[in-house]
């Protein structure tokens, strides 16, 4: 890549769907060319076509390593959301990826915001079954009963879904959210 970037290559240049190379280092774990991209690169933070951000995919691949270097380099907006209003918080705690969630967490994102259908990350954890997201988020107070824009719970998702280590934490959490 500096090689490229020395001889006039555009290390910014998107493909036909948005992508851009740092987009492709995060999202596939590739750390030391995300590295180089922080040297040559102009703007690490531009999002894909769907609103996507390097941080959103790192998160949704679980690269944490990858994640941390965009928070460390402050060359990307953390807590951005895609076009339909999720962050790189959704993707971690969706993906029970609890490390990528405590990096966010630490950068001081809002793990509490909504998506467009009124989601919180603790809906998609307790969906998904990542409780190691949802103590997470307990962790950093946020509240796990906040139901989406029909009125499902995360503890709702959670029983339906069978996940029982999930609604441990919930009742921990909320104890009204189960009654």
């Amino acid at each position: 890549l500096s090689l490229l970037a020395s001889l006039g290559a555009d290390c910014d240049k998107a493909c036909s769907n948005g992508e851009t190379p740092a987009y492709c280092a995060a999202s596939n774990g590739h750390e030391e060319c995300l590295k180089v991209l922080c040297i040559v690169a102009n703007d690490l933070g531009k999002p894909d076509k769907c609103g996507a951000t390097p941080a959103f995919a790192a998160a949704a691949g679980g690269h944490a390593g990858c994640l941390a270097l965009l928070s460390k380099t402050g060359s990307c907006d953390l807590g951005r959301a895609d076009n339909n209003g999720a962050t790189p918080a959704f993707c971690a705690a969706s993906g029970g990826n609890d490390d990528c969630l405590l990096i966010l967490k630490d950068a001081g994102c809002d793990l509490e915001q909504v998506d467009s259908s009124g989601t919180t990350p603790a809906y998609w954890a307790a969906n998904n079954g990542c409780e190691g997201c949802l103590a997470v988020l307990h962790s950093a107070g946020c509240d796990l009963g906040k139901g989406e824009n029909d009125g499902s719970t995360p503890a709702c998702v959670a029983a339906s879904h069978g996940h029982a280590a999930c609604l441990s934490i919930l009742n921990d959490a909320c104890p009204s959210s189960l009654s």
